[in-house]
């Protein structure tokens, strides 16, 4: 067994209800073989009883924030660059995984021809990351801090006018999806005002039955996250599209007015600002930066997501040469799939123990996964805490401290949301409490009054979406989702980053 090497102080960084190890613990294999001159040092993925968790060296995380920020500065393209080669490289993995990964193809498949799918996707993987991983995960509360102490200094700029000119004006996934869907529920309404004899029968949706697939071929890896099973087919689209059209024809208008105008109206709101202030040509490619920051995050999760759903199939029939079952397979490495597929080897003793507790460690030199006792006595050895933990340093019994995404104050019930599965308990008025919100949270968010979530910078999903939608949202509480329970009375002051528990249930 090689000898693991101890971080002197980790933190964790991203926490999720699914427990898997492929493919997320790839993210970050490449880091130390590119040229970027990015180390991310000692990388943890913890997996206890249905949580992931992943944690890193904090050193090595603050100095990656020093570089990146030295390099945005340096060059004012190098977000956008960043952006641009994920769109194109992204494009180029979709594009395999389509051919490669669909359910005719892969069932033809020898077993030795799916491990070097699966070998394949890794691959993918791997240099997806090395593009966008660094700034995505570590540049925006840096390049934010930069930015809003500059804005403080240069112009003493109000906090809502910083917040609003690094909105971007770019729409997210969410609103393009949201547009078409309304210009279609907006036609349909029309033909059934001009024909009263028709019903929202089949027959009418026939009609804008090309309209359904076109929407269902760009969005329907929405919900999927990272293992399903959900997607939004032409099913999901109908019968959403019958309860739109329950509603008056001018509240559906209203609506996608609103959605068509947003972005001219956030270009409008940001060339304010910028004569308000007269903001310098330096301060204004850092403001493009931001925007291509946000951007990138969107742009990154929406391949990543797409890209699951065809691994899925890949695992689907790795189960049915196996006897694996699928979230069993998702706790293998890339070596492990080989010697199951290939050497017909028997890890259900192992696979028992990392459903339990494991951790996979990525270091510099090697990676390695230890479960049971072994993985806790890793945990233990490098300070890091079990995704069941709560920092008890970042609570003081009623008062819950985050970083500002979008402002506002208003008072609701809480509703923990922990995957997709869990977004019908939220309804109209609620507050919407997770780890981080994702494209699958999208019918959740809309209902809310509010957003609070664990993680997250100011470019993150819930930040960007609250924007959109002119609600309050605090991000990065570390804490929220384990603190509050469902039905607690709270306020969310994001004027000043504080969630109050008024009454607990």
């Amino acid at each position: 067994m090689r000898k693991t090497i101890k971080s002197k102080k980790s933190f964790a960084f991203k926490k999720r209800r699914v427990p898997l190890l492929t493919p997320i613990q790839y993210y970050w294999s490449k880091m130390y073989k590119n040229k970027s001159g990015f180390n991310f040092g000692a990388v943890f993925l913890i997996i206890e009883n249905g949580w992931m968790q992943l944690s890193m060296d904090e050193k090595h995380f603050l100095n990656i924030q020093k570089s990146l920020l030295q390099k945005i500065l340096n060059d004012e393209k190098y977000i956008y660059n960043c952006y641009r080669n994920t769109k194109i490289f992204g494009n180029k993995w979709l594009k395999w995984c389509r051919l490669n990964l669909n359910s005719d193809s892969l069932k033809n498949n020898s077993n030795i021809e799916l491990f070097n799918k699966i070998s394949k996707y890794i691959d993918f993987y791997e240099d997806f990351a090395r593009i966008n991983a660094a700034p995505s995960i570590c540049a925006a509360d840096r390049l934010y801090k930069y930015f809003k102490d500059s804005m403080l200094k240069k112009y003493s700029m109000l906090e809502d006018d910083i917040n609003l000119i690094i909105s971007p004006t770019k729409p997210s996934y969410l609103s393009l999806f949201n547009v078409e869907f309304l210009k279609i529920s907006l036609q349909l309404k029309n033909k059934l005002e001009k024909c009263k004899s028709i019903s929202l029968k089949k027959d009418i949706f026939l009609e804008v039955d090309s309209q359904i697939k076109n929407l269902v071929q760009k969005y329907f890896w929405i919900p999927f996250d990272y293992t399903g099973p959900d997607i939004w087919d032409e099913a999901y689209i109908v019968k959403e599209l019958k309860k739109e059209l329950k509603n008056p024809k001018e509240e559906i208008e209203c609506k996608l007015n609103e959605l068509l105008q947003y972005s001219n109206k956030l270009r409008r709101q940001h060339s304010l600002i910028k004569k308000k202030y007269r903001i310098d040509q330096g301060s204004l490619g850092l403001i493009k930066s931001m925007h291509y920051l946000s951007s990138l995050q969107d742009e990154r999760k929406a391949i990543v997501t797409e890209s699951h759903f065809y691994l899925n199939r890949l695992m689907i029939q790795i189960s049915k040469r196996t006897n694996i079952s699928v979230s069993r397979l998702y706790l293998l490495s890339r070596k492990e799939f080989g010697d199951v597929l290939i050497d017909k080897l028997n890890f259900d003793d192992e696979l028992n123990r990392r459903e339990n507790i494991c951790i996979a460690c990525t270091y510099p030199e090697f990676y390695t996964v230890f479960s049971g006792e072994k993985a806790l006595k890793v945990i233990r050895d490098n300070n890091l805490k079990l995704p069941s933990e709560v920092d008890s340093d970042d609570f003081d019994g009623r008062i819950i401290r985050g970083q500002i995404a979008s402002p506002g104050i208003v008072r609701g019930r809480a509703k923990i949301i922990l995957s997709y599965k869990e977004i019908s308990k939220i309804k109209k008025g609620d507050i919407l409490v997770s780890t981080m919100t994702t494209p699958d949270f999208v019918s959740a968010m809309e209902k809310a009054s509010a957003i609070i979530t664990n993680e997250g910078g100011i470019t993150c999903h819930a930040a960007i979406v609250s924007r959109e939608l002119n609600i309050p949202c605090i991000i990065g509480t570390k804490i929220a989702t384990q603190v509050l329970k469902d039905g607690d009375l709270i306020e969310v002051d994001a004027n000043n980053g504080i969630i109050k528990i008024l009454n607990e249930k």
